[in-house]
């Protein structure tokens, strides 16, 4: 053991090193590098043979000097048209240089660059101004330049257009200068040449869907978009000829199909083996007709598989512009629509520029919404807006001079910004309220000690008291003194605090905005509301008075209404959340310490916030408050008197009922606007401590 330590440090393990290729890669269609640094360049030659004149065109830099310069050499091109052709838009050529970063992070020292096959053999590097260093530190970041007729001639005959295939090179530093790369000196990079369309095959899709690419598609209307779906690709999808297509390629225009090609406007998707998720295509223009076509991009950006003319001809009756019933029929035409729900309008300043430092900060549009929505609606709000722009240029002028007061106005503003964006924005701080609410009554009621232990136990008694009472028999001796003394205490000694659950159906049907009803967008289908609520004693002279409050919810969503033709559906769903918080009063005609049965009555406030919103991107939320005052009546059987753990859950938890109740509850809507007058039958569970 001590002669291998010995050689250990004689001879130290030399680290291997690790090949970084970078972003700055230049001359390939796509670059790949996953999450173990493995390197993957793409060149990608599809291009357009009807274009007579070149394979594409070049895409020249700032740097390029006409002709055949070097600028030239280092760009991909573009060899799309407006011919129904595969092509790509970052297409490689022969004469094209791939310039590929990298560093070497361990190599043993200096050296010059080498490019190698994977079996060994040298790679011609181009010679020109940028390789002029002749060696290379370790962790130095330099780019190498190959010529592309030089990678495609190890695949095949040197022209990358009849070359597709995968090459294996390794690139490095020579450090040792042996005309090799060792583990210490480089690493391996692929390269991959795809030309999906070398047959002449894969410019359109197929009726019949016997090709790789998609064969049918549906469009939908939404607001400022439209939603692709029912997408249908063929069983040889995604693979073809050597090309791995990762990428739906949806085009667009408004000036019929004819002008849907690879030049028009386009938005990429990515997909995966399965193309079965709607996507959105936007933003769109609402009430103009647009026309797509689609096609599938594999990993090199090659194009294929474009919606064919007669595709769109038998589905469509046409391949021009669409009169407005044939779009209506073509699944490849439609137009965006605004989309109708309750709500129409969002909940919607002072000039603190001086204060923030900008026109555009954050709490100076917060004041400027505010004096737009609120104070120019009220003539004392008129008031105050032209006094503070009669004396506000001057305070402005002020702080300007001593910027050291923004630091007072600052605090002065933000107790004014906060009433503001409550004021503002009404439906939000109650729901917050609600939440907040929510979360005081979960943590009174979970912080009580084992209140898991407590419903386990009266539930688990009511149905299986025998074995209880042998394990109760067991420990009597033990607890007998103790359960004495407690049992001596007085049971209304308890603090009356009562936490409720409850659930029933309940449907706005008379809710109705300004566009739209409630059973317009979401139908008359019950939903149920759940409500929670914490209820605090506040007199026990006669019967039980307590103070009450809670929230809940209530969530349903639907597609909405198109803006012009509402008896129509669009294809974009909103999502409707009613909030209810609630304050009410609550009398118990309880008069014992364990009654049996307790019947109830309350009356209260309930805040209803109203929320309606799109369940994809494009729209803002919509929110609305609505006001409404309740009754509400109701009885609970108290299960406690059918628990043999009765005496246990009053002394070790101070808990005196477990509630199964019903109730019924009338709510009157106190809003001209927002009309949530409805009746309610609930039933829950509450319980007393």
């Amino acid at each position: 053991m001590k002669l291998l330590w010995f050689f250990c440090l004689l001879f130290p393990q030399i680290a291997q090193a690790q090949l970084f290729v970078t972003k700055n890669t230049t001359g390939a269609s796509s670059l790949l590098i996953d999450k173990n640094k493995n390197v993957t360049i793409f060149g990608g030659t599809a291009f357009n043979h009807s274009d007579s004149g070149s394979e594409c065109v070049t895409q020249n830099d700032d740097d390029s000097d006409g002709g055949n310069s070097f600028g030239e050499l280092l760009n991909t091109c573009n060899s799309c048209t407006a011919s129904l052709q595969s092509c790509n838009a970052n297409r490689i050529s022969d004469n094209l240089l791939l310039g590929i970063a990298f560093y070497v992070n361990s190599a043993p020292a200096p050296g010059p660059i080498l490019v190698t096959t994977e079996h060994g053999v040298e790679i011609e590097q181009s010679a020109f101004r940028e390789n002029t260093n002749a060696f290379v530190e370790p962790n130095q970041l330099t780019k190498v330049y190959i010529d592309w007729t030089e990678l495609c001639a190890i695949s095949g005959t040197g022209f990358c257009n009849e070359s597709p295939g995968i090459i294996l090179i390794k690139v490095g530093i020579d450090s040792n200068e042996d005309g090799k790369i060792n583990n210490q000196e480089g690493g391996f990079v692929t390269i991959k040449i795809q030309n999906p369309n070398k047959d002449q095959e894969a410019n359109l899709s197929s009726i019949d869907c016997s090709k790789a690419g998609v064969c049918d598609f549906k469009v939908f209307s939404g607001n400022e978009k439209v939603f692709i779906g029912h997408i249908k690709s063929s069983s040889q999808f995604p693979n073809w000829k050597g090309s791995v297509f990762n990428t739906l390629k949806v085009f667009y225009s408004s000036e019929g199909f004819q002008k849907v090609t690879p030049l028009s406007n386009n938005v990429e998707v990515s997909i995966s083996t399965t193309v079965e998720e709607e996507s959105i295509i936007g933003p769109l223009k609402n009430n103009i007709q647009y026309y797509f076509r689609v096609a599938v991009m594999d990993e090199a950006k090659n194009i294929a598989f474009i919606t064919s003319d007669e595709q769109i001809q038998k589905a469509c009756g046409g391949t021009g512009q669409l009169t407005a019933s044939q779009c209506d029929s073509c699944p490849y035409c439609t137009k965006p629509s605004g989309v109708v729900g309750i709500l129409s309008k969002d909940l919607n300043c002072f000039i603190t520029t001086a204060t923030y430092g900008s026109n555009q900060a954050m709490l100076v549009k917060l004041f400027r919404e505010f004096r737009n929505a609120v104070l120019l609606k009220f003539k004392s709000g008129i008031w105050l807006t032209k006094q503070y722009y009669k004396w506000g240029s001057q305070g402005s002028l002020v702080l300007q001079k001593y910027p050291v007061l923004k630091i007072f106005t600052g605090l002065l503003l933000t107790p004014l910004a906060v009433l503001a964006w409550i004021s503002l924005h009404l439906s939000y701080f109650l729901f917050f309220i609600g939440i907040f609410l929510l979360l005081i009554i979960a943590t009174r009621f979970f912080k009580r000690r084992q209140t898991s232990s407590i419903l386990s136990l009266l539930l688990f008694t009511c149905f299986f008291t025998q074995g209880l009472q042998k394990v109760k028999a067991q420990t009597a001796t033990y607890e007998k003194k103790n359960n004495y003394l407690k049992l001596s205490s007085q049971y209304p000694s308890a603090k009356y605090e009562f936490y409720s659950f409850q659930i029933g159906p309940f449907t706005p049907l008379k809710l109705r905005g300004d566009k739209a009803s409630y059973s317009d967008v979401y139908g008359s289908s019950k939903h149920f509301m759940l409500l929670l609520s914490y209820e605090k004693n506040i007199s026990s002279s006669f019967g039980l008075l307590s103070f009450d409050i809670g929230s809940g919810f209530m969530a349903t969503t639907a597609p909405g209404l198109k803006e012009n033709t509402r008896s129509e559906r669009s294809h974009e769903k909103l999502l409707f959340l009613l909030i209810p918080n609630h304050a009410s009063l609550i009398y118990r005609f309880q008069y014992s310490s364990n009654p049996v049965i307790s019947p109830y009555i309350k009356g209260g406030i309930t805040a209803f916030g109203i929320v309606e919103s799109p369940q994809s991107s494009g729209a803002k939320i919509k929110l609305a408050l609505a006001p409404a005052s309740h009754i509400a009546a109701g009885l609970g059987i108290n299960m406690m008197n059918w628990s043999s753990s009765k005496k246990e859950l009053k002394n070790d938890y101070n808990m005196h009922s477990f509630f199964i109740f019903a109730e019924y509850k009338v709510y009157k809507s106190l809003s001209k606007k927002f009309d949530l007058s409805n009746n309610m039958i609930s039933a829950g569970l509450t319980l007393g401590f």
